[in-house]
C-alpha cells in the first residue's frame, strides 16, 4: 500500500515532466529540428522581416539599395545577401536607427546561408 501511495504522490510530477518533454520535442521539430528537411523561404522569411525589411522595403530607407520584402526580391539578390550576411556586414548595426538594429545570431546566419546554398527554395 505504501508503494501505491508513493506512485500517486509522484503521478502529477511525472505527468508534468512527460508533457514538458513532449512539448520540447514538438517545438524542436517545428523549428527545423529535422536536419533532413531543406530550409525554405518560409523558414527564413521571419528573419528577413525582423532584421532587414525595416530598411529594405518597397521604398528603401537609410541608404538600402533594394527591397527584400518578398521571395522574388530576396531571390534576385541571393549572392549579395550571402556575402553580407556571412561577413557580418548586414544587418548594419552601426547606424543611428532607433530602435537599434540587432545583429543576426549564428543560427539565423547559418539558416540564411544554408537556404541559399540549397538553391533558395520557395515555400512548399
Amino acid at each position: 500500500m505504501r508503494a501505491f501511495r508513493a506512485i500517486l504522490n509522484y503521478g502529477p510530477r511525472l505527468m508534468l515532466l512527460r508533457c514538458t518533454l513532449t512539448g520540447f520535442l514538438l517545438a524542436l521539430t517545428a523549428c527545423g529540428g529535422d536536419p533532413d528537411e531543406p530550409v525554405t523561404y518560409c523558414d527564413v522569411e521571419p528573419i528577413f522581416e525582423q532584421s532587414c525589411v525595416r530598411c529594405h522595403h518597397k521604398d528603401p530607407d537609410f541608404g538600402a539599395p533594394m527591397s527584400l520584402e518578398n521571395y522574388a526580391d530576396v531571390n534576385i539578390h541571393q549572392a549579395m545577401i550571402k556575402s553580407v550576411v556571412s561577413s557580418g556586414f548586414m544587418p548594419y548595426t552601426m547606424s543611428a536607427i532607433q530602435p537599434p538594429v540587432e545583429p543576426l545570431s549564428s543560427t539565423e546566419k547559418n539558416m540564411i546561408i544554408d537556404w541559399i546554398d540549397s538553391g533558395a527554395p520557395d515555400c512548399e
